[in-house]
């Protein structure tokens, strides 16, 4: 690019000149490592080294020795988390506790009823009255038949209700097991998320924040919209430090984050 077509672009952006000049000088390829714009020669701006090893880039400071540990521990405990025996939610425990319960007493009320007809077919004086008699057989064949099936249904009832039983028994005993790695875990996130807060306010307190931070950040943000900006800078500055991301204009190197 010429200077004049550099002075063009300048212009046209809503940006101070020297804050982008400034901003190219120090944009070095992600690949080579070199500079790649044409800068004008008397503006005194001379690209940076690019730093064999560095993790990160020299805006976002130096990464404490053992901050890849603890990302490391975020990641094993997330997953052992993602393998974690699934279990079922404290509603369908208890629509299965319902279920088992309905169709046990279900189960018992027919069991009743044909226990009264076998009684009453049992005594002599049924004999007296055929047709009576006849329509108890009857009634027997009939509820023998429901207790086959009300006792189907209980067992069925009764397999669902263990079976949950025994996921939550089995999710239960995975987290007793990986325990101490979870907690672990949860401390390296709490420690990590004070040191992304205090980067954050290290450059909110800062006369020049870095470009990525002000511009791709959009900082200072809206007074109604600060807390929705706080979540996305808090996942931009763990992401370029997890990732040893250094581009000087994008938050996230131009990576989509959720």
């Amino acid at each position: 690019m010429s200077e004049s077509a550099l002075e063009i672009a300048l212009s046209s952006t809503p940006y101070q000149g020297n804050d982008v000049l400034a901003v190219l000088a120090s944009a070095l390829c992600q690949h080579c490592g070199r500079h790649p714009f044409a800068l004008p020669q008397d503006r005194g701006a001379q690209p940076p080294r690019a730093r064999s090893g560095a993790s990160t880039s020299v805006t976002d400071g130096a990464v404490e020795d053992d901050e890849p540990s603890l990302w490391q521990l975020v990641e094993d405990g997330d997953r052992a988390e993602e393998r974690a025996p699934s279990a079922p939610t404290a509603e369908e425990i208890s629509a299965a506790r319902r279920a088992l319960a309905a169709a046990t007493a279900a189960q018992r009320r027919v069991e009743t009823q044909v226990s009264a007809v076998e009684v009453a077919l049992s005594r002599p004086s049924s004999w007296l009255r055929p047709g009576h008699r006849m329509a108890l057989a009857g009634a027997l064949r009939r509820g023998r038949a429901a207790v086959i099936a009300a006792s189907t249904t209980r067992e069925a009832a009764a397999r669902a209700f263990t079976e949950m039983d025994r996921r939550g028994t089995q999710r239960r005993t995975y987290f007793a097991t990986h325990r101490a790695l979870l907690e672990s875990a949860a401390d390296a996130r709490r420690e990590l998320d004070r040191r992304v807060d205090d980067i954050i306010d290290g450059y909110a307190r800062s006369p020049e924040p870095p470009a990525w931070f002000r511009f791709g950040l959009g900082y200072p943000p809206r007074s109604e919209s600060y807390g929705e900006w706080l979540t996305r800078a808090r996942k931009a500055v763990a992401y370029r430090r997890r990732h040893g991301i250094d581009h000087p204009l994008e938050p996230t190197g131009g990576q989509q984050i959720d």
